[in-house]
This record gives C-alpha cells, structure tokens and sequence, in this order.
C-alpha cells in the first residue's frame, strides 16, 4: 500500500485496486475463506483472523474489507465499518460515472466489484438515512 503523508492510502489502492489482504497483512492479520462463518464473516481478535465465505471476489473484497474495519477498531459501529469499506472499495469518480448512464444499484455495485448490500447501506448513511446491519 501506498501511504499519503497524514496516513491514509493512496488513491491508486482504492476503488477497483484495493486489496484487503494487503492491508490486513500490514496490520499482522490474516484472512482465511470458511464457507460456515456469518455472512458479514467474523474477525477473531485473538488469532488476528479474519474469515469470510467463499463466495467470488466481489463478496471478498467487502466482507474482508467490512471486518477489517472491526479488526483495526474493536469499537466501530456498524455505521463506521460500512464507511470504513466504502472509503476503500468505491472510487467516487468510478460511482458518478456509473450514474450518469444507468440508475440501477445492482449494475453499479457489480462494476464497482462490491456488494450491493454495502453500497446501499454506503449510499443510505450519506443521505442521512439509519441502516441496520450488513447482510
């Protein structure tokens, strides 16, 4: 990862580039597929491991990426971890650009390699609206 001077990454490892595997490695936790885990997967803070299902790289990249968010936080909300993924999985130029040409959700969230879950919950907390959990 490439990190800016006040420590956020770099816009290069955001939206499409972004790996949460690296970012986790960074960090000294890993992330492991089981197919019998949550559907928001789970992060066991005393093996440092992060499990998601096995379910395609759209699902990876936001359920690791959600749980990462509890890994380096303990005391996120759900609110916070939805931002947390959202700041890292979704260029906001890529999002505008996908609006301009369609107004379907699901289209937007398959090009921008997410689930449609985290962006609606994503979309939800910036206009305003309460969202319940991830799933």
């Amino acid at each position: 990862m490439h990190h800016t001077a006040d420590g956020t990454h770099a816009a290069e490892d955001h939206g499409l580039h972004y790996d949460p595997t690296l970012e986790a490695a960074e960090h000294g936790i890993t992330i492991q597929h089981d197919a019998q885990v949550a559907d928001v997967g789970e992060y066991c803070r005393m093996t440092r491991v992060i499990r998601v299902r096995p379910l395609g790289l759209s699902y990876y990249r936001t359920t690791a990426t959600y749980q990462l968010a509890y890994a380096l936080d303990e005391d996120a909300t759900t609110a916070q971890a939805v931002q947390f993924a959202a700041s890292r999985l979704i260029n906001y130029e890529d999002l505008d650009a996908l609006a301009s040409v369609t107004s379907n959700p699901r289209l937007w969230a398959k090009a921008l390699r997410v689930r449609e879950c985290l962006l609606t919950a994503h979309l939800a907390i910036r206009l305003g609206l309460p969202i319940a959990v991830l799933a």
